[in-house]
């Protein structure tokens, strides 16, 4: 080989060193693009949803509020009916105990 196809065969490996390290350079500017735009999206998106979720949320807490208020209005009836219950049972027994004591003078 002579001189000259070896300075043009390195030439040659330089330009494609050359395009090889700017291919590289190119794609990683392409996903840093992507990149950034993706997280623009879901930041776009996050402000777009958060409306809603906090409309839910919202939602939800007010419905978990009224069913607390239901729950404590039937436990307090269903405590009442309880406390009906033990003075009807304590009149009863009350009322055998006196007749059994009537009985037994």
């Amino acid at each position: 080989m002579n001189n000259d196809t070896l300075n043009t065969v390195q030439a040659k490996e330089k330009d494609l060193e050359q395009k090889i390290i700017a291919g590289k350079r190119s794609s990683e500017n392409k996903v840093s693009e992507y990149r950034l735009a993706q997280e623009k999206k879901l930041e776009q998106l996050s402000q777009e949803l958060e409306p809603q979720i906090k409309k839910e949320k919202q939602q939800i807490d007010e419905t978990m509020k009224k069913q607390i208020v239901q729950l404590e209005e039937e436990q307090k009836k269903t405590l009442q009916s309880l406390k009906k219950t033990d003075n009807t049972i304590i009149s009863r027994l009350s009322d055998l105990i006196i007749t059994k004591l009537k009985k037994t003078k």
